[in-house]
């Protein structure tokens, strides 16, 4: 039975792949040849959305991934020479209501801002200041 259920998950699993060369579960890696750094669960805070992903921290980059089964599709990478500063957030009932502080704020050079909900917080930043000082 577990069989017939996975097989009938599995087309709806590589949906949110970018290419059909890449096996299910290659999808969860990180692409970077580097060393990865840190790495973990996390939660992109888009609008009032939250995307579900794993968080990479690389030698010269930080990677963002969504999960195979989440509807909402988000990948991109910051190269660490274009953030200008990590710092503490607040994750936000309805972006009003402080709730939780788990949430890193990362904010580039050009003026973007990525908020990410992660485990050990202070060690992520900690990681991406130390990388960034370099």
């Amino acid at each position: 039975m577990k069989k017939f259920i996975l097989l009938w998950f599995l087309p709806f699993m590589m949906l949110g792949q970018d290419s059909p060369n890449e096996s299910v579960f290659d999808f969860m890696k990180s692409k970077s040849k580097k060393n990865i750094i840190m790495k973990s669960s996390a939660h992109y805070k888009k609008g009032f959305s939250q995307i579900e992903g794993k968080l990479y921290l690389t030698d010269d980059k930080l990677e963002f991934k969504t999960l195979m089964v989440s509807i909402q599709s988000e990948k991109f990478d910051i190269n660490l020479e274009n953030i200008s500063s990590v710092s503490a957030a607040w994750t936000k009932f309805f972006g009003l209501f402080p709730l939780l502080p788990n949430s890193i704020l990362i904010k580039t050079k050009n003026d973007k801002s990525y908020k990410f909900a992660v485990k050990r917080r202070k060690k992520w930043i900690n990681s991406i200041n130390n990388l960034i000082v370099k």
